[in-house]
């Protein structure tokens, strides 16, 4: 399905993940300050965080700040130094890329990217388990023909009906960084350092981010068989943990516009959605949510996936992507994320601490919401403008997942 319904209704959305909400949405908070980064933890390892092993925080010193929500502090995970990213694929191991997935250039071609969003967003609802898959597998995916790269999950304003969906730009842009990373693998070139610079040159200019000089890449390595494997590989696994995302602002909860939960759910997460449009950083923890169940999520459909598992790598590419985009002036681009999420830096260790965490069946800490008053955590200071009349306790544990000593 494309663009069709995203182009003809306004999107109260609820997870704060895009620009094209309504007008009755809360304006965006500032983006973050690149100079708030999370500090260094004491020791430097997963032993000094204090973690308990079940996944709630107990480390000391290692916060967060988010501009605007001065006194907020939420403790971060911490990944395990000495355990490595996962390697690039031996040579030949991967699965071979489809017939007509890429042009003479070795460039995947526009049907074919598209084509591919479609599947792996299947394979994400079929690997979820038979609760959540039952809230999400009826919700339109659409690709939207738009400009700016970005995926959102929302609700209709009108009837409160669930959709989600994916920019024909972020599909580029994600194509993009697969074939200047996978040529680079195998021509040992830095195409992928120009095709950043390339980016943030084009948003400077004012034009439309899109995909790779098609000079830039030669022959024999721009179609070889491997090269063009390995493109499909990255791309999926990028497209994966966007969608992955996305998915989990809904069965999460975020949103609260699907089927298939109960009334004190319901009544339960409107009150979190409330908090986070009245004070948008609050929205935060949510996103943090949504990395950690969406890269679950990953992990789970891409197990056992012949010809090329799925890790965290694509998770780590496309944030490492958009915050080189961030550090070299391009902020436009990312400006819909960066208003909403967690800068990179500080969503890149929350991926590698789940990664490190997960085995077949894990699930990750549930974020908490307004009116679960359990102590300690995350502290609303005094002063910020709660609604009157909510029941939302000044207390909010955000368990961040802690990698696992051994």
């Amino acid at each position: 399905m494309r663009g069709t319904i995203w182009l003809s209704v306004v999107l109260a959305l609820a997870s704060g993940c895009d620009l094209l909400g309504g007008d009755d949405t809360a304006p965006p908070p500032p983006p973050p300050d690149p100079a708030l980064a999370p500090p260094t933890p004491a020791g430097g390892g997963s032993d000094s965080t204090g973690s308990t092993g079940d996944g709630n925080s107990g480390g000391a010193g290692n916060t967060l700040r988010i501009p605007g929500l001065e006194g907020l502090e939420i403790p971060l995970p911490i990944p395990n130094p000495n355990r490595p990213d996962p390697s690039p694929p031996a040579r030949g191991s991967l699965a071979a890329a489809p017939p007509g997935s890429f042009d003479a250039r070795g460039f995947l071609t526009r049907a074919f990217i598209e084509q591919e969003a479609e599947r792996v967003h299947q394979a994400l609802v079929a690997a979820l388990d038979e609760r959540e898959r039952g809230q999400v597998q009826a919700i339109p995916f659409e690709i939207v023909q738009q400009d700016e790269p970005n995926a959102a999950a929302g609700c209709t304003r009108a009837d409160r009906r669930a959709v989600m969906m994916i920019t024909t730009s972020m599909l580029e842009v994600i194509a993009g960084i697969s074939e200047t990373k996978a040529y680079d693998e195998q021509a040992s070139t830095t195409s992928y350092e120009t095709y950043v610079n390339a980016v943030v040159q084009e948003v400077r200019a004012g034009r439309a981010a899109h995909g790779v000089d098609p000079n830039a890449h030669q022959a024999p390595w721009a179609t070889d068989a491997h090269k063009v494997a390995r493109q499909v590989h990255l791309f999926d696994q990028q497209v994966a943990f966007i969608l992955g995302h996305e998915l989990a602002h809904h069965y999460r909860g975020h949103t609260n516009c699907v089927s298939g939960r109960t009334d004190a759910e319901v009544q339960r997460d409107e009150l979190a959605l409330i908090l986070s449009r009245t004070v948008p950083p609050f929205g935060q923890p949510r996103e943090v949510e949504s990395d950690m169940w969406g890269l679950v999520n990953v992990l789970e459909a891409g197990r056992t996936r012949t010809g090329g598992t799925w890790t965290e790598e694509g998770a780590l590419l496309n944030l490492d992507f958009f915050r080189r985009v961030a550090d070299r002036g391009g902020q436009e681009l990312v400006m819909a994320f960066l208003s909403t999420h967690p800068p990179s830096v500080v969503r890149i260790p929350i991926v590698r601490s789940t990664a490190q965490q997960w085995t077949p069946g894990y699930r990750p800490p549930r974020m908490p919401v307004p009116g679960e008053g359990e102590a300690g955590g995350l502290r609303i200071p005094e002063g910020l403008p709660i609604p009157e009349g909510l029941p939302i306790p000044r207390d909010l544990p955000i368990p961040l997942p802690f990698p696992r000593s051994n």
